[in-house]
């Protein structure tokens, strides 16, 4: 959802608001919109969403614009100073675009390809972690409290082939990741 800021002095977002797909195709979409809203110097306000929205911003930055990736917690708290109690897509983009005009965000330059790919690395090392320790929890918990026991079917069926090769297979890719990260 993108919200076209027209009227940085008057301190009013205009409700102008489009959708695009968050891919090639729709960057180039909202390149052509962009152009016939004649909207050159463009500050765009992306709320943190993991790699969700890397791409978008990358393309935005490539082509001229200010871009700034914030935070959902300072989104929210801005939400809540409005008393919003609400929540949908064209409300947040607007929502969005407030907060970015209030606070008067900097504008940031995405990472070079070679970090891009480097926290992304970290990124899975520590999601591959956190599933190794949610399976053996898992595993734990279930013969612990006595859910399943050692010799039950299901036991066999929650914990066998493949997932029980889950925490091996989880350790493998994590020492490649690791290997790959040290390069």
């Amino acid at each position: 959802m993108l919200t076209p800021n027209r009227s940085a002095s008057s301190g009013n977002v205009p409700s102008l608001q489009h959708e695009f797909a968050n891919c090639a195709a729709g960057f180039a979409q909202l390149a052509a919109w962009l152009q016939r809203q004649d909207a050159a110097d463009v500050h765009a306000c992306l709320e943190a969403t993991g790699v969700y929205g890397e791409e978008l911003a990358r393309f935005l930055h490539q082509a001229g614009h200010r871009v700034s990736v914030v935070h959902p917690r300072p989104i929210r708290a801005f939400a809540a100073s409005e008393l919003a109690r609400n929540k949908t897509d064209p409300l947040d983009a607007g929502r969005i675009a407030r907060f970015c005009q209030a606070q008067r965000l900097r504008a940031r330059s995405p990472p070079p390809p070679e970090i891009a790919e480097r926290e992304a690395l970290v990124r899975r090392l520590d999601a591959l972690e956190q599933m190794r320790q949610q399976e053996a929890m898992r595993k734990l918990l279930y013969l612990a409290y006595g859910i399943l026991g050692p010799a039950s079917p299901l036991t066999r069926l929650f914990f066998s082939p493949p997932l029980d090769l889950s925490r091996p297979y989880l350790n493998e890719k994590q020492k490649q990741i690791l290997r790959c990260a040290q390069r």
